[in-house]
């Protein structure tokens, strides 16, 4: 990604690509990533599977992997592919800060162990941590008094990345990158399973953000408080007039209860959650998750529930917002909504091969679909094209391209 193209995120740094072999359908698969992404496919093609990889690699950060698991429904045999007969996940993961500076997390992750067996963290080829058989290395650029190079033996346990049981003070002390890509994965957030009835529970722990289902949004609208909130209410009563308050109250024992207000005829009538309508329910909680927390946002197939006529507001909210987002869609109409440019960078087509294995290619570098934007809107253009037709096209390129 040239740096040129780079757009200042709230946390100074975007995920630009990941190459991953052997987890689900993605196996030798290459992606890359905008400030905002949208992927676009048909069913089963492996849309969902990669967000489901990027919340992965934020809970190799967190150190959580059993719980991550157990929330999921999944065993560790559920991670590596079906379609090899490999068990371990390799993955590189690179980043561009806020100058040229490129820097790269590369690791191989054990199903069986629940943690990564080796791992090496780069800065323009530079190793700044090696984690392999038990040891621990790390590069110094801050000690001028003492060698550049530090060995650890790894005597602690631990889920996922070693990056999870390495301390901030620690981190920062060696190379500031390292603290940051921990940074970018804690902020990671998967709102990819949102349902009305999770969005609509009560709710006591806002750690973490709303939930992969929402189920902790009426704690996290409390958390931000009433200042949030009422920005919030300001840009929600553009698109839904009659909405006067978000109220959201403390009851015993700690639980959190979402009433919104609305005004009809002069008169105000308080609504508890559960009987909210959806649309505006998962209005929430895209504002509660954008304002909770700075960092990476996952939504998957963003026009559920949302009435066509918002869905520009909620496409608008996103592009706007300082966070990195990576959204899927079915929806053309979601697509009419981005600029070209926009379109252009962001749109990532993600298809299945033969062999059942997930690929991706921005869409708009496919010849055809770059013709048909000079004459129509990005959503037009996908709808006006056989799918069919277009994987044989892309087959077309990769064919060329292998041959030159």
């Amino acid at each position: 990604m040239p740096v040129s193209n780079f757009v200042e995120t709230s946390l100074g740094m975007q995920l630009t690509s990941l190459h991953v072999e052997n987890f689900k359908s993605l196996v030798n698969f290459d992606i890359s990533f905008s400030k905002f992404s949208c992927l676009i496919g048909l069913n089963g093609s492996g849309k969902t599977t990669v967000l489901q990889f990027i919340d992965f690699l934020s809970q190799l950060s967190k150190g959580d992997i059993k719980g991550w698991l157990k929330t999921r429904q999944w065993t560790s045999s559920d991670l590596h592919s079906k379609l090899t007969s490999q068990r371990l996940i390799k993955f590189c993961a690179t980043f561009l800060l806020e100058g040229s500076d490129k820097v790269q997390w590369e690791a191989t992750f054990n199903p069986d162990l629940g943690r990564c067996t080796y791992e090496r963290v780069s800065i323009d080829n530079l190793t700044l941590m090696l984690a392999e058989d038990k040891k621990l290395s790390l590069h110094s650029n801050s000690h001028k008094s003492v060698p550049p190079i530090h060995n650890f033996p790894i005597i602690f346990d631990y889920q996922g990345s070693v990056i999870s049981q390495l301390g901030h003070d620690l981190l920062s002390n060696f190379h500031s990158a390292l603290l940051r890509v921990k940074d970018f994965f804690l902020k990671t957030h998967s709102l990819e399973l949102l349902s009305p009835a999770f969005l609509r529970r009560r709710s006591r722990n806002s750690e973490g953000g709303i939930g992969y289902g929402g189920e902790q949004m009426s704690a996290v609208l409390y958390g931000l408080g009433r200042s949030k909130r009422n920005e919030i209410l300001a840009k929600l009563k553009t698109v839904y007039p009659y909405l006067q308050d978000i109220d959201v109250s403390q009851l015993q024992a700690g639980w959190k209860k979402l009433n919104v207000v609305e005004e009809y005829s002069s008169k105000k009538y308080s609504f508890e959650s559960k009987h909210v309508n959806d649309g505006l329910l998962r209005l929430l909680a895209v504002f509660a998750q954008l304002k909770y927390d700075d960092g990476f946002v996952l939504f998957d197939e963003i026009e559920n529930g949302i009435n066509p006529e918002l869905v520009e507001f909620v496409i608008d909210l996103l592009v706007e917002s300082p966070h990195q987002v990576l959204a899927s869609t079915h929806s053309p109409i979601v697509l009419n909504y981005l600029e070209d440019e926009i379109a252009i960078k962001g749109l990532v087509y993600i298809y299945k091969g033969k062999n059942g294995f997930t690929s991706s290619i921005p869409f708009f570098s496919i010849p055809s679909m770059h013709e048909k934007l000079s004459v129509m809107g990005p959503g037009d253009a996908y709808q006006d094209t056989s799918l069919v037709d277009l994987q044989q096209e892309i087959i077309s390129i990769g064919a060329r391209e292998a041959s030159q």
